[in-house]
């Protein structure tokens, strides 16, 4: 082990010990070891894996703290791997020199506005574990190309950018697991173009990532941007925020092709997604499953899609009854196609308005099926169609409550071709099932009350 003590690093806080830890790093051998102590650096450390060898930073079980006072991150390694994930398109000398470099027991704390935690540059299996990176700009930042990446056990807090940051970055296997990531401004987890592919978010609390000054920010943030991030899995997560302008808990955006591409294969499972304007937000996406998750608190919708297909929605819950916090929640489907909406449990959902909409609503959409839901005391509908075609509503119980001022259970607007069967519903204020002239075959439902 290498002592950065040994190379001049005092440690003090408020020593420059940029020169001492840089020294460590290019004459060293093996783990750099950072005793307890807050080492002040004002450029980044600098770290050419295919110059060093295998390298390993430690941090003295979370004792010693590195404060970045100038721009740029901390601590940025750099490979030369420009393969794959394949065995045989890794270089010798990746295995010989690079491969795995490890950065654990750290706290790494920015003082410049434009400072970052860890930036990762051409790694090959680069593992990240057991640090805090706070008051940064972007936590851990991946550009260019990385492969098998492993951030785990860190926490990633308070700051002014992205916690994880894939910035247009060609990676392949990327596990964030067991992490808090939290207060980060723009987004907890964000990937912005790129070639991104095999990646799992799982068990993390990833939560309150906005900012009350601006709009649009999101916990988990996928957005291919002409390039493309799929094989993608968001599983056993809790994410939550304060609802803020614009803002979304899950955001999935894609492009605007036919059929859309850039965001194909993610699965949104088993987790806990709530407190934003919107939970859970697609656009231009193809071949998304949404299953078992608890979903809350979505102000202005839960789950909003738009311009997408081969969507299935399953065994979610929906609502929130809080009182005195009037939540809008449930779904809404635009100009979607090929989407399987069944099993959720809903109540008290307010989409929707005095003239139409409800819990569920679907507009210029086709080949859409919502079935076996349990909607219970929508505000303004049950599952309202505008406009579509080739859609079924079937074996879905929609009853109204004591606060519901239900215009109708089902309602079909326009359109043509679409079936409603075997629902048992309530009667609404204009009727238990709505059909315009021609927009829907009506049959074998049971209608209950008054």
């Amino acid at each position: 082990m290498a002592n950065v003590r040994n190379f001049g690093a005092t440690g003090d806080g408020s020593t420059d010990d940029t020169y001492a830890l840089q020294h460590a790093v290019d004459q060293g051998d093996g783990v750099i070891d950072l005793p307890r102590g807050i080492y002040r650096i004002t450029r980044p450390i600098e770290i050419a894996l295919e110059r060093h060898g295998w390298l390993g930073i430690a941090g003295a079980h979370g004792t010693a703290r590195i404060v970045m006072a100038g721009p740029g991150p901390a601590l940025r390694l750099v490979g030369r791997h420009g393969g794959t994930a394949l065995p045989s398109s890794v270089a010798p000398l990746v295995w010989q020199r690079e491969r795995m470099p490890q950065i654990s027991g750290l706290e790494i704390v920015g003082e410049h506005p434009e400072a970052d935690g860890i930036q990762l540059v051409q790694t090959m299996q680069a593992t990240l574990t057991g640090l805090l990176i706070r008051n940064v700009r972007h936590g851990v930042h991946l550009p260019q190309r990385n492969r098998n990446v492993l951030i785990h056990g860190c926490h990633i807090y308070d700051n002014s950018g992205i916690g994880i940051y894939f910035d247009e970055c060609n990676i392949h296997q990327a596990v964030i697991a067991s992490n808090h990531i939290s207060y980060c401004k723009l987004a907890g987890i964000k990937s912005f173009g790129g070639d991104l592919h095999n990646v799992h978010i799982t068990g993390n609390d990833i939560e309150y990532n906005y900012d009350e000054q601006a709009e649009g920010a999101a916990d988990v943030w996928f957005e291919s941007a002409g390039g493309i991030a799929s094989e993608v899995t968001i599983a056993s997560n809790t994410i939550q925020a304060v609802p803020s302008r614009k803002g979304t808990n899950v955001r999935i955006i894609g492009s605007p092709a036919s059929p859309p591409n850039g965001t194909p294969l993610f699965a949104i499972s088993g987790n806990i997604i709530g407190s934003q304007e919107t939970n859970i937000e697609l656009a231009y996406v193809n071949r998304v499953a949404i299953t078992g998750n608890t979903l809350y608190e979505g102000k202005v919708v839960t789950v909003a899609a738009r311009d997408s297909r081969n969507i299935t929605l399953t065994g979610n819950t929906f609502g929130w009854d809080a009182p005195g916090d009037p939540t809008t929640g449930g779904i809404l489907m635009e100009r979607c196609q090929n989407v399987a909406i069944s099993g959720q449990v809903m109540e008290k959902d307010r989409l929707g308005n005095a003239t139409g909409g409800g819990a569920v609503t679907l507009r210029t959409c086709e080949r859409v099926s919502v079935t076996d839901c349990q909607i219970h005391a929508p505000l303004y509908g049950g599952v309202a169609l505008d406009d579509c075609r080739l859609c079924q509503v079937s074996g879905n119980t929609v009853i109204g409550g004591e606060e519901s001022s239900m215009r109708s259970a089902i309602e079909v607007v326009g359109g043509a071709d679409n079936l409603v069967q075997g629902n048992l519903v309530s009667r609404g204020s204009i009727g238990a099932i709505v059909s315009s002239d021609g927009a829907a075959t009506v049959q074998g439902n049971v209608v209950v009350g008054a």
